[in-house]
């Protein structure tokens, strides 16, 4: 099953949510999309949902992370990953894309996420 991405705007924020199964060229795929998806509403704040049935390999999630700085570049992204169990996981990716230059952070609740978002 491919990846299943819908978003819509939001009380000054873009609402992501991608779902399905994952690997690292869709994962690039989605994020392009939500790059251009921000252009095209003028959004600078993002909140992506990801709840996908597989998640990415420590190697996969650099190889993606490295990339996010040219596509968030202006962007403030909040993420929230519905799989439990992905909290090491995902402290590594935004600890690769921070140090990179992404204005990015983990949350583990979407009342937090969009609070950091619009505060």
């Amino acid at each position: 099953m491919n990846p299943h991405w819908e978003f819509e705007e939001r009380d000054g924020y873009l609402y992501f949510h991608v779902s399905g199964h994952d690997s690292l060229p869709k994962a690039v795929k989605y994020w392009t999309i939500l790059s251009e998806k921000c252009k095209e509403f003028g959004c600078k704040k993002v909140l992506f949902i990801e709840d996908c049935e597989n998640q990415l390999s420590a190697l996969e999630i650099y190889e993606l992370c490295v990339l996010l700085p040219d596509l968030l570049k202006g962007l403030k992204v909040a993420f929230l990953d519905r799989v439990s169990g992905m909290d090491a996981e995902n402290k590594f990716g935004e600890n690769v894309a921070v140090n990179r230059g992404v204005n990015g952070q983990i949350f583990n609740n979407e009342a937090d996420a969009v609070s950091w978002l619009q505060g």
